[in-house]
């Protein structure tokens, strides 16, 4: 994966220092970059010397695209300071606050883990108050057809094997995910404080899980039936799902007993 993630002291305390988003564009997936020398490991970790930063806007860095100056001018006004109301939140509410994502056709409320498969945690989706704001927190682990694991969102922070591969794009609570080479998007928006979650090429132990506005597919046929149509509250889990393997290997232990 990626270069070493700093301590998680340091990544809530840049986090918030940027309103959960990227400091130039306000995008939640982040990075945690030092602006001094980014290669020093002597100077490393040092919160003054660092900021929250997308991968995309990283990239831009490295590449010459945007200056230090300007990042430092931009830790000291991030975007989502500046422009509160494109900022990956929702809004709080005093009656009731709860965090409502929609799957396909399923409403799920004030549940975390959206979509676990053979008891793996593929999409989890949390909130933190902050500022008068639900900040939203993301959990998510991207493998490819033969199950290896490319990259992965851990409460937002952007781990990946090949950066350059993917494509990371916001626009006022409108994130993308894609990988054009591995055929992988990923998006999650924000309307009427709800999220909606859209999904095609992602996999887990080999099989394909797709989501759309109607369906939840996995290795191909929809599942989540028995749920469509429906608002479920305060569930632990949303979608469960199992792959073959995991049915064989099930059959086999009560077999062996």
């Amino acid at each position: 994966m990626a270069s070493k993630a700093p301590p998680l002291q340091i990544q809530q305390q840049l986090s918030k220092e940027a309103n959960y988003g990227c400091i130039v564009c306000g995008c939640p997936v982040l990075e945690f970059i030092n602006i001094v020398n980014e290669n020093s490991q002597i100077s490393a970790f040092l919160p003054e010397n660092m900021i929250a930063i997308c991968p995309t806007d990283h990239i831009k860095y490295a590449d010459g695209l945007i200056s230090e100056s300007s990042l430092r001018n931009a830790k000291i006004n991030p975007y989502n300071k500046v422009h509160e109301e494109d900022a990956f939140t929702m809004k709080q509410h005093h009656e009731v606050n709860d965090l409502i994502v929609k799957v396909g056709k399923c409403t799920f409320v004030n549940t975390s883990r959206i979509l676990v498969v053979d008891d793996f945690d593929i999409i989890s989706i949390k909130k933190e108050e902050y500022a008068g704001k639900s900040c939203i927190l993301l959990d998510i682990n991207f493998f490819n057809k033969i199950n290896n694991l490319i990259a992965i969102v851990l409460q937002n922070y952007w781990s990946a094997e090949k950066s350059r591969d993917w494509q990371i794009n916001y626009k006022s609570k409108h994130l993308i995910i894609q990988n054009s080479k591995q055929n992988i998007i990923f998006e999650l928006m924000i309307q009427d404080n709800e999220i909606t979650i859209n999904v095609d090429g992602m996999f887990y132990n080999g099989c394909p899980i797709k989501i759309t506005n109607d369906q939840i597919l996995f290795d191909n046929q929809e599942i989540a039936l028995d749920i469509k149509g429906s608002t479920l509250k305060n569930y632990e889990i949303g979608v469960t799902a199992e792959t073959l393997n995991k049915r064989w290997n099930n059959v086999s232990d009560q077999r062996s007993r």
